[in-house]
């Protein structure tokens, strides 16, 4: 019986959309992306020499975001790719401070930006952090082959970010009249790329939906906006 290792990491294929928008997210396509194909191949390369007595399964999730049990109060939650770099109160003082990279969050259609902030269109493609651990857990199982790469994601063009804020009215309305969530994110050019997940859902089942991504994360912030008083 062999033991598993699991890799993480990210695949982009390039079209002519991705090629137009490079020069509004050079750092994006000229950096993160690259890096991560580049990490899939060091760890073909390895297993290939090494042949170790372990399998090894690469994982690579799209944008992800869901509920951080972690965190503990507001500016824990806005870390990594919920929100930005910066917590909620400060993104005002800071809208023009913000990188592209920055930008590709989860909750600030809800808590509000304006549009001309971004250089360019962000990339709709997401995943729940709770199937990106589901699928490192169930790929330890024997039957799941080593060897594998698994693509997590949407499957593209079943989404746009600013879909949150209709999440925001159904499932918070009060936050939304209150003010708590501006809930006024102007709509925003974004790229879509269509991704073959059938293998995916065949191995690890289907993945949450946009609005329970979105309906974790608004509620957790809520959570600890009143754990806060």
């Amino acid at each position: 019986m062999k033991s598993r290792a699991t890799e993480v990491g990210r695949i982009r294929e390039t079209d002519e959309h991705l090629g137009a928008a490079a020069n509004h997210s050079s750092l994006w396509l000229g950096c993160c992306s690259p890096s991560k194909i580049a990490a899939l191949k060091e760890g073909e390369a390895w297993v290939e020499k090494h042949k170790p007595h372990f399998d090894v399964i690469h994982i690579h999730p799209s944008y992800v975001g869901g509920r951080n049990d972690l965190a503990q109060t507001v500016e824990d939650l806005c870390t990594g790719t919920n929100p930005s770099k910066y917590p909620p109160e400060s993104i005002p003082s800071l809208r023009h401070e913000l990188t592209y990279l920055a930008a590709l969050v989860f909750l600030e259609s809800v808590l509000g930006k304006d549009s001309d902030e971004y250089p360019g269109p962000r990339v709709a493609n997401y995943i729940d952090v709770d199937d990106v651990a589901k699928a490192h857990v169930l790929s330890l199982s024997e039957k799941v082959a080593g060897g594998q790469s698994f693509l997590l994601t949407n499957k593209g063009g079943d989404m746009k970010w600013n879909d949150a804020q209709a999440v925001a009215r159904k499932h918070f309305p009060h936050a939304v009249s209150s003010g708590l969530l501006p809930n006024d994110f102007a709509e925003q050019q974004f790229m879509v790329l269509h991704c073959d997940i059938s293998k995916t859902e065949e191995t690890f089942g289907k993945s949450k939906s946009y609005e329970e991504t979105i309906k974790a994360i608004v509620g957790q912030y809520l959570e600890l906006k009143e754990k806060a008083k």
